[in-house]
């Protein structure tokens, strides 16, 4: 089957390199509304607290983030989708003009390290955090504990889906990646009767490296039913140096829903030495893309049917409070935690872990 896309839309695409892939209609029965939670495992969870919280000045849902810092025991509801009896330290974090929070999460016995991860390594995740104040941030990064991976250490000029952005990435203390993207030129302060505003973040996305972009869009598009936006392979030195690159080809994908403003950001890298990542859900580095669904049950049953590796214990939807869960491990090594909450009730990724 053919398709067909009008060539001034093409033209415009062209420009970043981007292609419009065709998308599957979504399911009458169980679909993804978007992703709403980041749930990122560390090794060192004050470590976090410090970047996220100090450095990057990200506030915490409920209350300070550094009275979140002590273990406790575990719950019936985590041991169905963790697998993982010990104890657990977490906190939740808010990032304003996005749909999607954080979450960063320790527990006190694992098997697995912290992998020494590389920005190109399969599995290896990222937070792309927009703002309209890039320069507010760089006096920070300068004293924090981050690895800016960006060549030359300062922000650069690349070409985005929507446009031209300043672009930095960087690795943080927990071998996480994450990068401040600015829009050319900057969106006004989003401040009220032109008070200034209180944040620097105007929104963000989520993503990570992928092993195999077809096999990885399968899975996101044909099965969860997100719209995709796919480059061919690229080569710009631009965003390569941005990333930290000084050779290699890149191809991309850019995985958003309708009523969702957080976009998953996938990116396969050759032309360089790779190694997958290979964790378990509870080891660091790993991490877990919590989305908001409806009809869990039919997308459950559908996810099983393709052959999905199941993770919640029971091997199906989990009730806890009024809200259902279901977990799963997509490609790439990455988690993906599926959640249904009755209507009109508040956003299951607001709140911390449930207890």
């Amino acid at each position: 089957m053919k398709l067909f896309i009008p060539i001034s839309i093409l033209a415009v695409l062209g420009q970043s390199g981007l292609l419009v892939a065709q998308v599957k209609p979504a399911p009458a029965e169980g679909r993804v509304l978007g992703v709403i939670q980041s749930f990122t495992v560390v090794a060192d969870l004050p470590n976090a607290e410090q970047f996220w919280h100090e450095t990057m000045g990200l506030e915490s849902v409920g209350g300070d983030p550094r009275m979140r810092l002590e273990f406790y025991d575990t719950v019936p509801f985590l041991i169905e989708m963790y697998d993982n009896k010990s104890a657990l330290r977490n906190f939740t974090l808010r990032i304003p003009g996005a749909d999607m929070g954080i979450e960063p999460a320790q527990w006190k016995e694992v098997t697995g390290k912290l992998l020494p991860s590389r920005i190109q390594d399969p599995g290896a995740a990222h937070i792309v955090l927009k703002t309209w104040n890039m320069n507010g941030f760089l006096p920070r990064l300068a004293k924090g504990p981050e690895q800016v991976l960006t060549v030359g250490g300062h922000p650069v000029t690349v070409a985005g889906p929507g446009g031209m952005n300043q672009l930095l990435w960087m690795r943080g203390p927990n071998g996480f990646f994450v990068a401040l993207e600015q829009p050319i030129p900057p969106p006004s302060a989003p401040g009220a009767n032109g008070a200034p505003s209180a944040s620097y973040y105007t929104g963000a996305d989520t993503g990570f490296a992928v092993e195999d972009l077809d096999k990885t869009l399968h899975f996101y598009r044909d099965l969860l039913g997100f719209k995709a936006e796919t480059s061919g392979w690229l080569a710009k030195k631009d965003q390569l140096g941005a990333y930290g690159l000084r050779s290699g080809q890149y191809r991309t994908a850019f995985l958003t829903m309708p009523d969702n403003n957080v976009a998953i950001r996938l990116t396969e890298f050759k032309g360089l030495d790779r190694k997958p990542l290979h964790k378990k859900i509870t080891d660091p580095n790993s991490l877990v893309l919590r989305m908001r669904v409806q009809g869990i049950d039919a997308l459950a049953a559908r996810l099983k049917a393709a052959g999905t590796k199941i993770i919640s214990q029971s091997g199906e939807p989990y009730t806890n409070g009024r809200t259902r869960w279901f977990m799963m491990e997509g490609p790439d090594n990455v988690f993906v935690q599926l959640t249904e909450a009755p209507q009109g009730a508040p956003n299951p990724g607001a709140p911390a872990i449930p207890r």
